[in-house]
């Protein structure tokens, strides 16, 4: 209970720090960006809403994208597809302007790019021939280096704000987690190897969010509990659960807003579209935005 009151106090202050900074959202800020679809993992297109539930527009006529950020200036959109139900290319191009698309990486195996703090890298995992890498792309140059090689999968990697190290998911199924990876390559475990995933910083760089996801085959009922929205903060090193979850209702790819005030995610049920919610950093408070997106980017 003590952790748990500490934590909290952590959390809040580094909220304070936030704003003290100057990262309140503005208007434009309160943008999210997400796969416009009916399913998770289904191709769809890049679309962007606001929190108030106003200003939905297409932002890609594409039909195939399944991951997508745009760059920190808010002018273009990087994106991931799919190609014959694998991954494709990461592609960029102008936020308004479907044909000014450029195919940034190989034309198979790519998917969840990231833009970086700075708009000048974009981060990406490739999947190629049973390796998983974390690649870093220049984005006027278009040359690409490896940063992280692993032997498992790798999945929707997330930017520090001080644009030095990337949080990713690491492994599959049962046993994946989430690392940090720095730009030389170091790798630091933040979580076992359990069910965690889709790991998200805040904007000062010392809570992260992510979520426990479970497949049904072979769960146990006593791990339902863990479930659900998570935060982990640096300095603690503590967690705690803000949004809880169940089989029949998973929230996931939760995503910081801009002021570190709220988070939004993804709610997955059986035979229904995925959900995109919003809710108060303490879980507290939350609503429905939008049905039928996911992957989101705020």
């Amino acid at each position: 209970m003590r952790s748990k009151m500490i934590l909290s106090l952590l959390v809040s202050l580094t909220i304070i720090v936030g704003a003290s900074f100057g990262l309140v959202a503005s208007q434009e800020k309160e943008e999210i960006l997400f796969v416009k679809a009916s399913s998770i993992g289904k191709g769809g297109d890049l679309w962007s809403i606001k929190i108030d539930r106003t200003n939905l527009r297409q932002l890609t006529n594409n039909g195939n994208i399944i991951s997508g950020s745009w760059s920190p200036d808010r002018k273009f959109l990087a994106y991931g597809t799919k190609v014959d139900g694998a991954l494709g290319a990461i592609w960029i191009q102008k936020i308004n302007a479907p044909t000014s698309a450029k195919r940034l990486s190989s034309e198979k195996g790519n998917a969840d790019p990231v833009w970086s703090p700075s708009g000048k890298q974009i981060a990406f995992v490739s999947w190629n021939n049973g390796s998983y890498s974390l690649m870093l792309a220049d984005v006027e140059t278009y040359n690409i280096k490896t940063i992280y090689t692993s032997k498992e999968p790798l999945s929707k990697p997330n930017w520090a704000p001080d644009g030095k190290s990337i949080a990713i998911t690491e492994g599959f199924n049962i046993g994946y987690g989430i690392i940090v990876v720095k730009l030389s390559g170091e790798k630091e475990e933040i979580t076992e190897r359990y069910h965690s995933q889709n790991p998200a910083w805040d904007w000062t760089g010392e809570n992260l969010v992510y979520n426990n996801y479970f497949t049904n085959n072979g769960t146990q009922k006593e791990e339902e509990k863990e479930l659900g929205i998570w935060i982990w903060n640096r300095l603690s090193k503590e967690k705690i659960n803000i949004i809880s979850g169940s089989l029949e209702e998973q929230p996931i790819q939760p995503v910081w807003s801009r002021d570190n005030s709220q988070i939004a995610y993804v709610v997955v049920k059986r035979k229904s579209p995925p959900s995109i919610w919003i809710t108060s950093r303490d879980g507290k408070r939350k609503f429905k935005l939008f049905e039928g997106g996911y992957n989101l980017f705020w």
